[in-house]
């Protein structure tokens, strides 16, 4: 049994739409807002054919929170492999508190939860935020992390889920991590990184300086499941397709 967490977000549908396709083991997800698995149901539509029913319809829901671990417990029961995409998106500081609470202590709860219900396999969505370095310099990820007055807390939240992730892999776990940078694709413009289409549509006055980095949803995806699938333990993968100034 394979369990994903956040399925209902950008990257989670995609990546159970192609574990769906892709795996011959039954595909557990974990939802909090049962309105939210309509949009899931809207994207195999959009990939799929006219038999995209049959492939929604082979998803276990199940209701939980990372933060709630008895439902978190529930959820774990006869599952081998994780895939651990929830987490919270803000560059807020007002929001310093629900990030760590999130990307931290509930991967903490993850991680926790993996090792009690003897979980083969870890596979944690981090970001390119969680790297090391400061900018205007090149980064991998053997870059050893660096704090600055710029870095966000949205950046440290994730750090420290991966930190989490390291210790479980210290006691036992088997665990793999992607650094994804912005991540697009197909799904609601009300959320994270797809509001910026939302703002384009309405017309932009301006533009940031700068670039960053961006990757399609469905390459991530084919990525965490190559690496599980190849046995690729105790590393970590920055996930970048291509770097575009914001202008562009």
């Amino acid at each position: 049994m394979i369990l994903v967490t956040g399925a209902t977000g950008l990257l989670g549908s995609h990546l159970i739409y192609d574990l769906v396709q892709k795996c011959d083991e039954p595909v557990r997800a974990i939802y909090r807002d049962i309105k939210r698995i309509e949009n899931v149901k809207k994207l195999f539509k959009y990939y799929g054919n006219d038999d995209y029913l049959n492939s929604f319809d082979k998803i276990e829901w199940v209701k939980g929170d990372i933060l709630d671990i008895p439902s978190l417990d529930q959820a774990m029961e006869s599952v081998t492999t994780v895939y651990h995409c929830a987490a919270l998106v803000s560059f807020a500081k007002r929001d310093f508190e629900k990030l760590m609470k999130n990307n931290r202590e509930g991967t903490y709860n993850v991680v926790n939860s993996c090792l009690v219900h003897g979980v083969k396999t870890l596979c944690y969505v981090s970001s390119t935020a969680a790297i090391g370095g400061v900018s205007n310099t090149v980064t991998s990820e053997k870059t050893k992390w660096k704090i600055s007055p710029r870095t966000s807390g949205y950046s440290i939240s994730k750090y420290s889920g991966e930190k989490e992730v390291w210790r479980g892999s210290e006691e036992g776990l088997d665990c793999v991590i992607v650094n994804p940078s912005v991540i697009f694709g197909a799904g609601s413009w009300q959320e994270s990184s797809m509001a910026i289409f939302k703002t384009a549509h309405k017309g932009m006055k301006f533009y940031s300086p700068g670039q960053n980095g961006f990757v399609d949803a469905r390459d991530v995806s084919e990525i965490m499941i190559k690496l599980v699938d190849g046995g690729i333990r105790n590393e970590r993968f920055l996930c970048v397709g291509f770097n575009m100034p914001f202008q562009e």
